[in-house]
């Protein structure tokens, strides 16, 4: 039974306490009016920060060589000029400035003379074994193959774009414009990497 009176006696001390705290808070203003409560303002998370925020590594004949942060669908070019424009010694030759920028890029700008280095991630549009790689070919280079002009060259591109790359040169019929017959004229000229 002690228990039982313990719990009543702490339950009322509460329940006074509370009736106190409102009476307090309520002493002060006019006609009684009741306190209002503004939360705090909310602050992005890092999940959201992350998931948004793009970041690409630039260094060679550059101006200032670093990190800097990228937007979706950002050229070579951008990242460049983000770090201060190239250097009197930069080879342009060596460098595709239409190329796409994705998160976590490592670029390098080279030296006249100096090797280029291309990074693992990055899109060759280089043909091998004399096929086309329809994942990364420019416009121009895709133009060049039978029955791909202009307009399917940029509905290749475009669906790149929007679904990612091909699996298997087979998917290409998935583009607007391409069906079985155009397909075959290609298989042998064109690979999906």
């Amino acid at each position: 039974m002690p228990r039982v009176v313990n719990l009543v006696i702490i339950v009322a001390a509460i329940a006074a306490a509370a009736g106190a705290v409102v009476l307090f808070l309520q002493d002060g203003r006019d006609g009684g009016e009741p306190v209002r409560i503004v939360p705090p303002p909310t602050v992005p998370s890092e999940t959201v920060l992350a998931k948004t925020e793009s970041k690409a590594y630039v260094t060679g004949a550059v101006r200032h060589p670093g990190l800097y942060a990228i937007r979706e669908g950002d050229r070579l070019a951008d990242l460049i000029d983000l770090a201060g424009g190239i250097t009197e010694s930069a080879d342009m030759q060596a460098v595709n400035l239409a190329v796409r920028v994705n998160d976590q890029d490592h670029w390098t700008v080279p030296t006249v003379g100096e090797p280029t280095i291309v990074p693992p991630n990055a899109a060759s549009v280089e043909p091998t074994d004399g096929k086309v790689d329809i994942n990364s070919a420019d416009a121009q280079l895709l133009e060049t193959l039978p029955g791909i002009g202009e307009t399917r060259a940029q509905a290749i591109i475009l669906h790149r774009e929007e679904h990612g790359p091909f699996e298997r040169v087979d998917d290409i019929v998935a583009v607007a414009g391409i069906g079985p017959s155009t397909l075959e004229g290609l298989r042998d000229l064109v690979e999906a990497r």
